[in-house]
């Protein structure tokens, strides 16, 4: 396993270099998504495969309250210091948290309230409580700090993939939205 750290638009490595590449969770906080797939497929060998997801691109009237809220909330935060946002999500998580615990132990109407509280579940098996508030806050955080945010439909990362000359393997909604998988065919290289 080879770990490095570079701007993904100056990769330290020869075209045709890896077998598999994931691109997850990056390329909608990117200034230009589309560039930043295309710059990624060259350094696939023919036969390998590149691995993306975006957030799913939809129109407002179809979005969930969580959605409206952060795009409401990210005309504020994209702006802020990331060391104070994550301070900032990491108390309002830890109350939340600590909310919806209390009214989960509430008889009768705890389970209709708690609901009420957006932060999603309270436990995942073998998370301790701490645990699970680091997660909810880096969750969070991830949504409302990056200076981009970017979604795609299916359709153009598709459209993005067939364009690269990739053959597609799978591209549709999943769990962070669009899911794709490509296969940089076998025959000479575009590059």
């Amino acid at each position: 396993l080879q770990v490095f750290q570079a701007d993904l638009h100056k990769i330290p490595f020869r075209h045709g270099w890896f077998d598999y590449i994931y691109c997850l969770g990056v390329l909608q906080h990117c200034a230009d998504p589309e560039k930043a797939f295309r710059g990624l497929v060259p350094f696939l060998r023919p036969g390998g495969e590149i691995a993306v997801d975006c957030y799913l691109k939809q129109p407002l009237y179809r979005a969930s309250l969580t959605h409206i809220a952060k795009k409401i909330l990210r005309t504020v935060t994209r702006h802020m210091e990331p060391e104070k946002l994550h301070v900032l999500c990491e108390r309002s998580i830890s109350r939340a948290y600590n909310l919806k615990v209390w009214l989960s132990r509430r008889p009768l109407i705890g389970g209709f309230l708690m609901r009420l509280v957006p932060i999603g579940r309270l436990t995942r098996a073998g998370r301790t409580p701490a645990a699970m508030k680091k997660i909810k806050t880096l969750g969070v955080f991830d949504m409302l700090a990056p200076r981009y945010d970017k979604p795609q439909t299916v359709q153009t990362v598709r459209s993005w993939m067939e364009q690269e000359g990739l053959k597609i393997v799978k591209c549709d909604l999943g769990y962070n939205g669009v899911n794709a998988v490509g296969r940089r065919m076998a025959q000479a290289s575009r590059d």
